[in-house]
This record gives C-alpha cells, structure tokens and sequence, in this order.
C-alpha cells in the first residue's frame, strides 16, 4: 500500500517518515528513509529505527510532526 501511494504522489523512500511500535511495523521501516520508534516499542522494531521519540502516551509522534514541519517552513 505503501509503495502504491508514493508512486501514485511521485514521490520515493527518501520523502517517507514512517512511525511505529511493534514488529508489525517492520516492513514500512524497512522501507523509509526515516523509521522512528516510540520509546516504548518492541525492542524487535527498534533496531529497524533510524530515531527514537517518547512515547506513544506523551503524544510524541505529533511533536516530532509540528517540529519536523516547523523546520521545513524555517527552510523556505
């Protein structure tokens, strides 16, 4: 599903971040350039992590989100 839709965008695995949790996430981290784990994942999935953030309690995926954008806009 992954590969249909950044080809559908015109895009390629160095435009994809990818987030997960647990050894069902290990594909797609296979498959980004970007693969973060939250802290209290399957250790399994974290040695596919390219970063880790906190956990998925402290609403760290959409920190690293607002962060990672508000970079992006800091760029233009």
């Amino acid at each position: 599903a992954i590969r249909l839709l950044l080809n559908q965008l015109g895009l390629t695995r160095h435009n994809l971040t990818v987030f997960g949790d647990d050894t069902n996430d290990i594909s797609m981290f296979k498959m980004a350039s970007r693969a973060i784990a939250v802290t209290n994942a399957e250790g399994q999935l974290k040695r596919w992590a390219t970063d880790t953030i906190g956990t998925n309690e402290e609403d760290s995926v959409v920190k690293y989100i607002i962060h990672d954008l508000s970079n992006q806009i800091d760029e233009c």
